[in-house]
């Protein structure tokens, strides 16, 4: 007569993760590689529920356990969105895309991420790696001119 209610049970529903981290939330991490799976673009959108900015960190593993691609994003109070090529993050971090690197990642695959805001400890979370198949990651896809 009674079932467990399945929309009580907190989900990420969209294709990436989600996690909160002291007063950082983030939602729909994941990596848009590009069609040689060569290079990465870090997606997510991010609430900093706090009033000063703060830094955020992500650490990638590649296929040898080698803790290789960082992406350090500047995540101002309310909310953020990265990802977006058309705007650059520059190397103290902010808003915009940042392209990661990762050899041996397969677009399909998880990747291990260590992700931590300024000098916190690092949460550990296996993030999805997509590409432009779908519609709405199309625009995110990395280009990378070829030089001929």
């Amino acid at each position: 007569m009674f079932a467990p209610q399945g929309t009580t049970d907190p989900y990420a529903p969209s294709d990436g993760i989600e996690l909160t981290i002291d007063s950082i939330d983030v939602r729909n991490l994941l990596l848009v590689g590009d069609a040689a799976a060569e290079n990465f673009n870090v997606v997510f959108t991010a609430v900093n529920r706090g009033d000063v900015a703060e830094q955020l960190n992500i650490t990638f593993v590649d296929d040898s356990g080698t803790k290789n691609a960082k992406a350090q994003f500047a995540v101002a109070p309310g909310t953020n969105v990265f990802g977006e090529l058309n705007q650059a993050v520059s190397a103290t971090g902010g808003t915009g895309a940042q392209i990661v690197s990762i050899p041996g990642l397969a677009i399909g695959a998880t990747v291990t991420a260590y992700v931590q805001v300024g000098t916190g400890q690092e949460v550990e979370r296996q993030v999805p790696v997509l590409d432009g198949t779908l519609a709405e990651y199309a625009p995110l896809v990395p280009q990378v001119a070829v030089a001929s």
